[in-house]
């Protein structure tokens, strides 16, 4: 093989070595905490930083400055900031899901499990005060959050779709889970995004009592539910027993 433009090439394999071991330490960088992964680490860094300067802020270099990484170690994880938007979403909707399943798991009713533990978790996020167990941002952050990665998903196509598999996948266990009265469910799952909307825009405050009434009243709305579908089970144990004694006349 004959060499030539040595300077050249020694220069351009020193850079792609530079780039290969940095990827090389980002894949086995291990993070003093222990149970963490430098993954996770990034997802949260960039998490924090949207809720300090928007999801328009963030730069993969701003990343790398708060997680302590470099440029090489970061990509090696997300190759772009378009995936790191996704990761973000994934990793925010996955905690979030997993919160409401516990919640689900200890609701003993019948139906509606799950829409009502999404307006429970509502309480939390709108007081803001208190974490919500599993989710890698604060409560009182996890609306603005949800709010700029909508928001950015809008000039994102890969981000929109994740979006969109996610919110398809909550909808169908929703109407599983409240059936017959799975449009109820959507509809107040509808007003608990209205809800977050407005309190994203600024139109009610944390502090509102509106907050509190809208969902009390969404709650009595299932409760309803709840009682009439008792009320015509019962009414369909009795029909039998009628229809035999005015068949016995």
């Amino acid at each position: 093989m004959q060499w030539t433009g040595l300077g050249n090439l020694q220069t351009d394999c020193l850079v792609g070595t530079i780039r290969l071991v940095g990827r090389f330490l980002g894949a086995l960088t291990v993070n003093d905490k222990g149970k963490r992964t430098i993954r996770e680490d990034i997802l949260d860094a960039a998490m924090n930083l949207a809720i300090q300067d928007g999801v328009m802020a963030v730069t993969l270099d701003g990343v790398c400055k708060q997680v302590g990484i470099s440029k090489g170690g970061l990509i090696h994880y997300f190759k772009n900031k378009d995936e790191l938007l996704v990761g973000m979403m994934e990793r925010f909707v996955g905690h979030f899901e997993q919160h409401l399943q516990g919640l689900v798991a200890k609701d003993e009713r019948p139906k509606h499990r799950l829409i009502r533990a999404m307006l429970e978790t509502a309480k939390s996020m709108i007081d803001g005060r208190k974490n919500i167990k599993g989710l890698p941002v604060p409560a009182g952050h996890a609306t603005q959050l949800m709010m700029s990665l909508l928001t950015a998903s809008a000039n994102n196509p890969v981000l929109l779709g994740t979006i969109r598999r996610k919110f398809e996948s909550i909808r169908e266990a929703m109407l599983d889970d409240s059936a017959p009265d799975g449009h109820l469910a959507l509809v107040l799952w509808m007003a608990f995004d209205g809800l977050m909307l407005w309190k994203h825009l600024g139109l009610i405050g944390n502090d509102d009592k509106l907050n509190e009434q809208l969902i009390c009243r969404m709650q009595v709305l299932l409760e309803n539910s709840d009682r009439d579908t008792a009320k015509a089970g019962r009414s369909a144990e009795r029909k039998p027993l009628i229809s035999k004694r005015r068949g016995s006349k």
